[in-house]
């Protein structure tokens, strides 16, 4: 976790990984905290001491054990202020579940009123020290980047700000999974700070932000940081494109050791830094010509003083990567049709020279002129519509600060609902400005679950975006394309069909192949929900040709279109063309360590394919692999685990295992009658299957109505060709041949007469 004690010191991170920032004093038995209980967490050993408690690595010792990091305040540091917004600041960091995030598992206060923090035990070492000690190539650590770039997206969407981004609270685990510590710790004992820690102005080493912004790092601190001006997701890109740097380089873009704070707030504020080509040409002439361009662009982008010239989001800096891996031209650099067309010929070699050759003797000086304005143009419209977005977000961030909240900490909803009320009236003259606005809100509607706000924010935010210029845009499609999504979710198939069509349609118009892809693979969805099963095919192979074609037959946007088509053809009841391509799915996704809840979902399926294949002990063993995958990650309570349950159920009965198979359905059937609307689809299966359950445990009666019910229910909702429509008829049938054999049986069974009652006996 983060120095949010105190930022002096080192420790060795094979020790405690997770809390490389702290000082690590000697073992001593004299320590208080040593052996004691809080709570079901027994105390072991002192991993760290700062300036305003203790780090410990403690075990939980109750219904299991688990080795946990617990973190104690300095008693003389308690005030009701600081449990007010110990307590506030906890409930959201709960919020950040992310496999790249070490997560918050618990608490609270001890006995004697002391605040204490259970947070996830991570052992790693640091993110540069990972690249150096495994010799990463140039692009592994451009991938092992953005996976943290997706982390830091994650934490800004849920309204949490990091502040001290930097290598050693990055750790890297064994299997070369990065996870970020200590999100936003660092402000809830701001009010201790201010209370009675020592403010450390005297050297960088030890710098605290002197408007109570928490305590950080100067040498990845942001200009604002380090002025105490407002710190905003801005401040976390510029960190971002330090600890890039560093990676890039092996060396900090500023030398602040030894140097006083004034001149080091100079330094960072008013010098660019040298590129990372230009410092890598120092030891590495094949480095430094990889690094020009493009790489030294999204480094400069992140790490530009003006928090407006920045990227808007840490997402932003993750595709750019993406796109310098692929090819692809980089939003960090003028979008010129010079550099465009390099780009293209650099991914088109073959046939490319001649024809450019051509081109460019076709194009005339006042065309490049009339280019050159428009991107000018372009460029100074994009800044003033970023400084407008960044200065709407800090108002929205500020609001949220608990010194300006009078009615307490504020919910992630009452938030968002502020920063709706300021767009009702605001922005007008500035509709591509509120357009993405509106949209950004609109997602965090729907993430919180609220449906129908999020959509009206995205049908105003699509409208605004319509006006605001003629003609067809990337982010006019996009738009388009996440309110389809948002219909899909609603179940309004016709709305999601139409606005998904209207994106592909301007994607494919303006050449964008990847989101082509994309439009395609969810139109796809839309259509198996139809029934419109040959349509579906026929888009999914397209994106699945698509796909492969630009991201490569590895990729996880390739097993993302294998799993689909195999689920189509599963559905159709293909289950021979569906298995090759399900375990196609399956063994891309099982080279990436975050993708193990879309391998749950592929094991899922396959389980479900080889169980309608006759090949019992295979699909059981897929089946089973899915269910313990998704407890994993989900727990005992979710859909997802129940789907699985049900499944696995259903090749339990088969192979006779009736009791096992009641008591996974029993769980299922609760969590998804909890879960979903009566009637809906889900809860159909599983009812069909219990009723195959109820059956087989002698409850005949009482298993016909489940059956048929079912059935019809299935055979409305999905269609009389689904696969689960299919499934649910010959339960029927067997129940039905079932009782009529009995009954033939019973009709030819001799009846005997007992000697004693003289009644006939079976």
């Amino acid at each position: 976790m983060a120095d949010d004690f105190d930022t002096l010191g080192t420790i060795d991170p094979t020790r405690a990984a997770s809390f490389a920032d702290f000082a690590a004093p000697p073992q001593s038995s004299a320590d208080p905290g040593l052996g004691r209980r809080i709570g079901p967490y027994r105390i072991e050993s002192l991993i760290a001491r700062g300036g305003m408690g203790a780090v410990y690595l403690a075990v939980r010792e109750d219904d299991f054990q688990k080795r946990v990091a617990l973190k104690l305040v300095r008693p003389e540091l308690q005030s009701v202020e600081i449990l007010r917004r110990f307590a506030a600041e906890r409930q959201i960091l709960a919020g950040l579940e992310h496999p790249n995030i070490a997560r918050l598992l618990d608490g609270g206060s001890t006995d004697d009123m002391m605040p204490f923090l259970v947070m996830e035990y991570v052992e790693g070492v640091p993110l540069n020290r990972y690249c150096d000690e495994k010799d990463l190539s140039l692009d592994e650590r451009l991938e092992l980047f953005q996976q943290v770039c997706s982390a830091v997206h994650f934490a800004h969407q849920n309204l949490v700000i990091h502040r001290d981004l930097k290598p050693s609270n990055i750790l890297v685990t064994a299997a070369g999974e990065p996870k970020l510590l200590d999100f936003g710790i660092a402000k809830i004992f701001l009010a201790a700070a201010e209370g009675g820690a020592e403010s450390q102005t005297a050297d960088l080493a030890g710098f605290e932000a002197e408007d109570g912004g928490g305590l950080l790092t100067p040498a990845y601190a942001s200009p604002e940081q380090l002025l105490g001006e407002t710190i905003t997701t801005a401040s976390d890109v510029y960190s971002l494109g330090v600890v890039l740097y560093q990676l890039l380089c092996g060396r900090l873009p500023y030398r602040l050791d030894g140097i006083s704070t004034v001149r080091g707030i100079e330094l960072v504020c008013g010098q660019d830094p040298p590129s990372p080509s230009s410092v890598a040409r120092t030891f590495d002439s094949g480095s430094a010509r990889r690094l020009e361009g493009d790489v030294d662009a999204i480094v400069g982008k992140a790490m530009r003083r003006r928090q407006g010239e920045r990227y808007e989001s840490a997402l932003e800096i993750a595709d750019d990567i993406r796109r310098t891996l692929g090819g692809l031209p980089v939003r960090a650099r003028p979008s010129t049709w010079s550099y465009r067309s390099g780009k293209f010929v650099k991914r088109h070699k073959l046939g490319m020279v001649a024809a450019l050759f051509v081109v460019l003797l076709a194009v005339s000086t006042t065309v490049l002129w009339r280019q050159a304005v428009h991107d000018r143009a372009a460029a100074q419209r994009a800044q003033a519509q970023a400084e407008k977005v960044s200065e709407f977000l800090e108002r929205l961030f500020r609001s949220a600060d608990p010194e300006r909240a009078q009615g307490g900490a504020l919910t992630a909803r009452e938030l968002v609902d502020r920063g709706r009320e300021e767009l009702v009236d605001g922005l007008t003259d500035e509709p591509e400005v509120r357009a993405d606005l509106l949209a950004v809100l609109g997602t965090v509607y729907q993430r919180l679950g609220f449906f129908e706000e999020a959509r009206e924010l995205k049908e105003e935010a699509l409208a605004d975006r319509r006006a605001a210029a003629a003609g067809e845009r990337t982010d006019l499609a996009g738009d388009l394309n996440n309110l389809a999504g948002l219909h899909y979710k609603l179940g309004e198939y016709d709305d999601a069909e139409e606005r998904y069509r209207e994106a592909l349609a301007i994607w494919r118009r303006l050449g964008e192949e990847e989101y082509v892809a994309l439009a395609l693979f969810n139109l796809t969805s839309v259509l198996i929900q139809q029934g419109r099963f040959d349509e579906a095919l026929a888009r999914q192979a397209e994106a699945l040709a698509i796909r492969e074609r630009i991201f490569g037959p590895q990729s996880v946007q390739m097993a993302a279109s294998l799993y689909s088509l195999g689920a189509l053809h599963r559905i159709r009841g293909d289950m021979e063309e569906a298995e090759p391509l399900l375990l196609r799915a399956l063994q891309i996704y099982r080279l990436f360590d975050d993708r193990r809840a879309a391998e749950a979902r592929v094991l899922n399926s396959l389980g479900r394919v080889l169980h309608t294949r006759g090949r019992l002990a295979e699909g059981r063993e897929h089946l089973e692999a899915a269910l313990a995958l998704r407890r994993q990650i989900f727990g005992e309570v979710h859909v997802d685990v129940a789907s699985s349950a049900k499944n696995l159920a259903a090749v339990l009965l088969d192979q006779g295992q009736t009791v096992a198979a009641g008591s996974l359905l029993e769980d299922a059937l609760a969590t998804l009658r909890g879960a979903k609307p009566a009637g809906h689809w889900a809860i159909l299966e599983a009812e069909s299957v219990w009723g195959s359950y109820l059956a087989a445990a002698g409850y005949r009666d009482e298993a016909e109505p489940f059956l048929v019910d079912s059935y019809h229910g299935l055979r409305e909702i999905r269609g009389e060709v689904h696969a689960e429509t299919g499934e649910a008829l010959r339960r029927v049938e067997a129940f039905h041949a079932s009782r009529r054999d009995e009954e033939t049986a019973a009709e030819h069974r001799p009846a005997t007469v007992s000697a004693s009652a003289g009644s006939p006996s079976r």
